[in-house]
């Protein structure tokens, strides 16, 4: 109908294979081959730790980046890349075996923890991804964010969304980061009209965040709009007592409230921007 001509299964379009085949190892191999040669290149000059270690920061991570963003690689793979990585570190030359004197889970800690800050391929494959989650939850006008929605999530909303049926690999993908995303969101307070007050995250003080409900809690009361006195834009004392403890209602009355009507957004809490950013994606799945 479209007059698209079959391309095949071999072309590649940015580095990628056009079509994500049914066996994943095959799709991304050309990573470790193109990672593999960069390494035995390398394995030919006489280096030192610094030289390595500028170089495993940064030739590994451009060539396989534009991967990791959209896709999740088997683990067996970013395991087999980060072997790679580790034999060129503790040894160089051809044949050579040399003693690996602490694991890569290791080596891959910051430098403000005593690490020289690698990175392992599988928690930054899950930090890039869980952006493309942020994107779709900050930019639900995009163009992406509205096709996926309604592919797969159109009645519910992106935290809630399942895999559906027949998902693509790049879906399947992006609900991996989501696992990430999840444990550092949380709602931040306008009108409360988006916000269960008793099961969503949305108190700043009491990580992770979760209200701590009382047992005898009133069942009618199910938004955190419900706890406003919005003629004196106040907190209504009578309902937080009737549901929470006595230590959340001092975090919950320290939260301000606004005069004017905005609707409750979802922030990441870790960073002080309220934003999404891969470094501290990765921080937190380490």
């Amino acid at each position: 109908m479209l007059h698209v001509n079959n391309i095949g299964g071999q072309d590649k379009f940015l580095g990628l294979s056009a079509i994500i085949f049914h066996s994943k190892a095959q799709s991304f191999e050309a990573i470790k081959s193109k990672i593999l040669s960069k390494v035995e290149g390398w394995k030919e000059h006489l280096l030192s730790q610094g030289g390595k270690e500028v170089l495993i920061k940064s030739i590994p991570a451009a060539i396989s980046i534009f991967a990791m963003s959209y896709f999740r690689l088997l683990s067996s793979l970013c395991k087999s890349l980060n072997s790679i990585l580790a034999n060129f570190w503790w040894g160089q030359k051809d044949q050579e075996r040399k003693n690996h004197w602490i694991s890569w889970k290791n080596i891959f800690h910051s430098k403000a923890v005593g690490g020289p800050g690698f990175r392992d391929f599988e928690l930054f494959n899950m930090a890039l991804l869980a952006k493309q989650g942020w994107r779709i939850i900050s930019k639900l006008t995009s163009l992406v964010a509205r096709v996926l929605k309604g592919r797969y999530f159109p009645f519910t909303s992106f935290l809630t969304a399942k895999q559906g049926a027949r998902p693509s690999w790049a879906w399947q993908s992006i609900l991996w980061g989501r696992e990430l995303l999840e444990k550092g969101l949380r709602w931040n307070f306008q009108d409360g009209k988006l916000i269960l007050c008793k099961q969503d995250k949305w108190i700043p003080k009491s990580f992770p965040h979760y209200p701590q409900v009382k047992e005898s809690s009133n069942p009618s009361i199910l938004w955190v709009a419900q706890l406003v006195n919005w003629n004196t834009s106040t907190w209504n004392l009578d309902n937080l007592k009737a549901n929470f403890e006595e230590e959340e209602i001092s975090n919950i009355r320290s939260i301000p409230i606004s005069l004017f009507s905005r609707e409750d957004s979802l922030i990441w809490y870790f960073p002080n921007s309220g934003s999404y950013t891969v470094k501290s994606g990765y921080k937190v799945a380490c």
